[in-house]
C-alpha cells in the first residue's frame, strides 16, 4: 500500500547484491518509478543505517565497517 492508500500489484520477488551484502525477498511492484529498499531488512541482517541530508551509510554491526554509502538525489537516496 502506498502513502495515498492505493495499492500496486506485485509482479515478482528477487534478490539484489549490494557491495558486501545482499537483500532478499525484494518485490517488483507494478507502477513504481523507483525500487524501494527496506531499511528494516538491512537492520535485521545485522547492519546499522545512518542518514544525513545528503548521504546514507550502511555499516556492518560486527566489524563497524561501511558496507556501502550512497548520495541523495532530490528526495531519494540512490542505492
Amino acid at each position: 500500500m502506498y502513502g495515498d492508500n492505493s495499492k500496486g500489484k506485485i509482479l515478482g520477488y528477487g534478490t539484489v547484491g549490494l557491495s558486501k551484502t545482499k537483500v532478499e525477498n525484494l518485490c517488483l511492484v507494478e507502477g513504481l518509478k523507483h525500487n524501494l529498499l527496506s531499511i528494516s531488512q538491512l537492520c535485521d541482517k545485522g547492519h546499522r543505517v545512518t542518514f544525513k541530508s545528503s548521504k546514507c551509510k550502511v555499516y556492518d554491526l560486527k566489524s563497524n565497517e561501511i558496507v556501502f554509502s550512497r548520495n541523495r538525489h532530490g528526495n531519494v537516496y540512490v542505492i
